[in-house]
C-alpha cells in the first residue's frame, strides 16, 4: 500500500466520496505535491491510531490547506498555490510523536539533525519508496511540550482523516509579513479571511485580536491586493464588504 495508516482509515471510516477523491487526488496532482500532501494525512492517521492526536498539530501552509478544504471543499486541493502544493510538512510536536515518527518510516537519519537557529528544531527526510514509486518527503519538527501544543489547536477532516492543525488567526499572525513580498502566503492569508468571513467573524473582533505589527502588515496587504484581485483566479479571496470592513477597522487603530 502506498500510503499505509492512511488507506487503512479510509477503508474503514472512509465514504465512497472520500475514496473517490484520494483515488482522483493520485492521479492528478504533481508527484511531489502528491506524496508530501498524502504524507502529511498519513502521519495524522498515524498519530490518530497510536493515541498521540493530541501531542502534536500541523502548522505552516499544509495546516492553511486543511482548513481551507474542509471549509470550501476538496476542489481547493489541485489549485492550491498554483497546484504545487508545499515542499514540506511543518509539525510541532512531543519528542514521543517525533520518536514514532523515526521508528514508522524509511527515515535518512543521517539528515535528521538540529536547526542551528531553533534548537528543538529536527529536520527530517523520508526516503522515496521505489516498491510503490512513492515519492519521500521532508518533515519539519518542532519538539515542545503537549500543553504548548494544544493551545491556539483545532482539528479539521480531510479524507476521513481527523488533522490537528492551528486555528486560523495564528495562522494569519504567522503568515501575514511573509505575504507582503510572497504570494503564496498572500494568497493563503486571504483564503483564512475567506474563511473566518464565512464562519461568521466580525471583522471588527478580529481586528482588536491582532497586535499592532499585525494590523499594520494586514492593512497593506488589503490596501495592496485590491489591483489585482480581479485578475486573479482559482484564489479563495474574502468579499469585498469584509476586506472594507476589515481596512476601515485597521485604519481606526493604526492612526491612533
Amino acid at each position: 500500500m502506498t500510503f499505509e495508516n492512511l488507506e487503512t482509515n479510509l477503508i474503514i471510516n472512509g465514504n465512497n466520496r472520500e475514496i473517490d477523491a484520494y483515488l482522483a487526488l493520485n492521479r492528478s496532482l504533481p508527484d511531489h505535491y502528491n506524496s508530501t500532501f498524502m504524507h502529511m494525512l498519513d502521519i495524522a492517521s498515524l498519530m490518530n491510531h497510536a493515541g498521540l492526536r493530541d501531542q502534536y498539530k500541523i502548522v505552516g501552509g499544509y495546516s492553511v490547506l486543511a482548513h481551507l478544504v474542509n471549509n470550501f471543499g476538496y476542489e481547493i486541493i489541485p489549485n492550491w498555490r498554483n497546484s504545487l502544493g508545499s515542499s514540506d510538512v511543518d509539525i510541532i510536536g512531543t519528542e514521543k510523536v517525533y520518536k514514532t515518527l523515526k521508528q514508522t518510516y524509511n527515515v535518512k537519519h543521517d539528515d535528521d539533525r538540529q536547526s542551528p537557529n531553533l534548537p528543538n528544531k529536527r529536520t527530517i527526510r523520508i526516503r522515496d519508496d521505489e516498491r510503490c514509486l512513492c515519492k519521500g518527503c521532508k518533515v519539519d519538527f518542532v519538539i515542545d511540550r503537549q500543553e504548548e501544543i494544544a493551545q491556539n489547536s483545532e482539528e479539521a477532516y480531510l479524507l476521513s482523516v481527523l488533522v490537528r492543525v492551528k486555528d486560523p488567526i495564528s495562522l494569519i499572525k504567522d503568515k501575514v509579513y511573509i505575504a507582503q513580498s510572497q504570494q503564496v502566503h498572500r494568497e493563503d492569508v486571504m483564503g483564512l479571511l475567506a474563511l473566518l468571513e464565512k464562519k461568521g467573524t466580525d471583522s471588527g473582533s478580529l481586528v482588536r485580536i491582532l497586535e499592532h505589527n499585525h494590523r499594520s502588515h494586514l492593512h497593506g496587504l488589503l490596501e495592496a491586493i485590491e489591483t489585482s484581485v480581479k485578475s486573479l483566479k482559482n484564489i479563495i479571496y474574502p468579499t469585498k464588504e469584509y476586506r472594507n470592513n476589515l481596512r476601515l477597522h485597521l485604519k481606526k487603530y493604526l492612526v491612533k
